[in-house]
């Protein structure tokens, strides 16, 4: 997915800067920035947080609510433990689950703080084995619903 900024509408505030988890925004302050698409992860944090809604991706045109990003869900069943997911997520969100003992071998990928996760999907995108899906995070109000309904 090909991200692009407006040039009439972009002001230069630096957010996307700021927040692009791999550099791949840059521009002078007050001037119209670009992105460099061999950095991009289009993980749709800069067009998500952009005030003016200069950023726009090639076909997608609404701007997804944080609280609406989805998050990946991992079939331990499924996981090899491979750590491709873990390499390839830009935030660092990911990480393999600690042995149980020593020599333990069944590791599965984990994802311990759902904040740091931006929602891209490389992580489910270049699954091996179909073991992750991304979905919408629950938040507490939503998980207390949720427990009073079992």
């Amino acid at each position: 997915m090909a991200y692009r900024i407006n040039d009439n509408v972009c002001d230069g505030c630096d957010a996307c800067v700021t927040a692009c988890p791999t550099q791949a925004i840059h521009g002078v302050q007050h001037e119209v920035h670009e992105i460099d698409s061999d950095l991009c992860v289009s993980c749709g944090l800069c067009m998500n947080l952009c005030r003016n809604f200069a950023i726009r991706s090639g076909a997608q045109h609404d701007i997804v609510e944080i609280d609406d990003w989805l998050i990946p869900s991992v079939d331990t069943s499924l996981c090899s433990g491979c750590s491709a997911c873990v390499e390839l997520c830009p935030m660092n969100a990911l990480e393999l689950s600690k042995p149980k003992f020593r020599g333990d071998t069944d590791t599965y990928a984990v994802l311990p703080d759902f904040e740091k996760c931006v929602g891209c999907e490389k992580c489910s995108e270049h699954c091996p084995v179909g073991a992750i899906t991304m979905v919408k995070k629950l938040l507490p109000a939503e998980l207390q619903i949720q427990e009073g309904e079992e």
